[in-house]
């Protein structure tokens, strides 16, 4: 649970002070909001919840392909799995933006897929790093 409330509020965080300043404005957040909730966070949570249905998908892909993920090569190389990490929630949350455009273009506007990859790295940085505290025990072990 805390690792949903620290994902959330760090993408809370990138989509509302720092996207804006580094896509000039080539992603932008509503700022009307027709609820009690800030659009900022309902964008967030719905970032999240894509992300979260590509991972499942690509998950069952990998399973139904015969290819698990191995743990023991995980705990062996821990930069490489920090790299990989890094690069799959970057093309996760460029593709989940992109979907976010399309299907909620009154909450979140992206002019075209290079901003919406610039957006992602900061989102996909603190998506890595919420990861690697969750599992930095098995890192150092």
């Amino acid at each position: 649970m805390s690792t949903l409330i620290a994902s959330i509020g760090l993408i809370w965080l990138s989509l509302r002070f720092i996207v804006p300043k580094i896509t000039r404005g080539n992603v932008e957040v509503s700022t009307l909001s027709i609820s009690a909730v800030p659009p900022a966070l309902l964008a967030s949570m719905s970032l999240l919840m894509i992300v979260s249905v590509l991972a499942i998908a690509v998950l069952i892909i990998m399973s139904l392909s015969g290819t698990p993920y191995s743990l023991e090569v995980a705990m062996e190389e821990p930069m490489r799995v920090l790299f990989s990490e890094l690069v799959c929630n970057a093309a996760a949350v460029t593709g989940a933006l992109m979907i976010c455009s399309c299907l909620l273009p009154s909450l979140i506007r992206v002019t075209s897929g290079f901003w919406a990859l610039i957006a992602s790295l900061p989102i996909s940085a603190f998506m890595t790093l919420v990861f690697f505290f969750k599992v930095a025990p098995v890192f150092f072990v």
